[in-house]
């Protein structure tokens, strides 16, 4: 029986009926969605068994049970413990067929990146009451706008550590800690936010504690009104997220919301499927050896080499992060694009242009990622 049901899965998948994903091991949100909801979004008629079925392979436990629970009615989710006979054939056959996260659906809403596509996420309820009694609980009036700010952090890399081992990826390591940004740089950007009249929601989990002078500022979700389900109600009802390395982005991704990616430390390798909506800010790369800042076109040859401790001692580079005036002028750039409200400088289109072009070279065929033009202008020279 177990050879018959696996014969026909295989053709099933053959002939692009059925599509089944190995999720990640690493057991975080960042990698979970990226291999879920670009397949979830193809999808032309979007309930889970309406071909190509989508069967999601676990091969650790969910990062996220509220999403995996909510994106349910779409695809069909195999525990990694499930003995059923069903599970194990699914996962006998997700081993024995080859990745192929890149292949286009028989059956797709239409072509493009899959990240320009409407979210998968558009249920009929009204998430608005449920919303506005979390907002309530931190204080937050139900027609105020707000921003979340979220962090990449030592102690959410040490948690995910401490539960995968090994699997959770060399880059949860101390030494790549480095990557992670300083929060007093955000404060300017806050304090801005809040002087146009958003509220700022500290995100993720679990996290470090802030310096005083940030945690003054924003609402603290993340230590103290957390829950699975309120990181989904967040990030749809969110007007940006602000976002320090963090992969937390993936909540506001679902629902579209604008995206504000600062301490970047790639140009070209970033995780982060951005859109037009939103804006990139990397951190630069000082050479001691050459006595200046890397150029553009050399941070991209290099690639995520200089983001650990050890690369950058070995080579002496120094990651220059964001500053808190960088940030601020990111956050409020964001904001006004979304709005319609960004003046242009005349030179943003020719040097935005030049950027794109060189991404293009070195990331052929794949979408491009903008650039906050506010950081361009600062650092057009690194475009030579």
């Amino acid at each position: 029986m177990h050879s018959v049901f696996r014969l026909v899965l295989l053709l099933l998948t053959r002939f692009g009926l059925v599509r089944i994903i190995q999720l990640s091991p690493k057991g975080r949100i960042t990698q979970f969605l990226e291999r879920t909801e670009p397949f979830a979004r193809r999808k032309r008629i979007r309930l889970k068994w309406f071909p190509p079925i989508l069967i999601g392979v676990h091969v650790t436990s969910s990062p996220n049970e509220a999403v995996e629970e909510y994106m349910a009615d779409r695809m069909v989710f195999v525990d990694h413990q499930s003995s059923s006979m069903f599970s194990r054939v699914v996962r006998r056959c997700s081993n024995s067929i080859p990745d192929q996260l890149g292949r286009r659906f028989r059956l797709v809403e239409h072509d493009g990146p899959e990240w320009e596509m409407p979210p998968s996420l558009r249920r009929v309820e009204d998430w608005t009451s449920e919303t506005d009694d979390l907002l309530k609980q931190m204080g937050v009036g139900r027609r105020t706008p707000f921003v979340l700010l979220a962090l990449r952090d030592a102690a959410y890399y040490s948690s995910i550590r401490a539960k995968q081992g090994d699997a959770a990826g060399i880059e949860t390591s101390s030494d790549f800690d480095i990557r992670n940004p300083n929060p007093l740089n955000y404060l300017a950007a806050v304090k801005q936010l809040k002087q146009h009249g958003f509220e700022v929601i500290y995100f993720g989990y679990p996290t470090s504690p802030l310096p005083p002078q940030v945690a003054s500022e924003v609402i603290d979700y993340s230590g103290q009104f957390r829950t699975e389900r309120g990181d989904l109600l967040l990030g749809r009802a969110c007007t940006m997220l602000l976002s320090g390395a963090s992969g937390a982005w993936t909540f506001a991704k679902l629902f579209d919301r604008p995206i504000a990616h600062a301490d970047n430390y790639s140009l070209v390798a970033t995780t982060a499927p951005l859109s037009q909506r939103d804006r990139l800010q990397p951190v630069l790369y000082w050479s001691h050896s050459k006595r200046r800042l890397l150029t553009f076109r050399e941070m991209m040859i290099v690639g995520l080499k200089y983001t650990s401790q050890s690369a950058c001692e070995q080579d002496g580079v120094v990651l220059i992060k964001n500053s808190p005036e960088e940030l601020a002028a990111l956050a409020l750039e964001v904001i006004e694009r979304n709005r319609g409200s960004f003046v242009a400088e005349d030179r943003d289109m020719e040097l935005s242009e030049r950027f794109s072009a060189l991404q293009a070279e070195f990331a052929p065929g794949k979408s491009l990622y903008p650039i906050a033009s506010t950081f361009l202008r600062k650092y057009a020279d690194l475009l030579d």
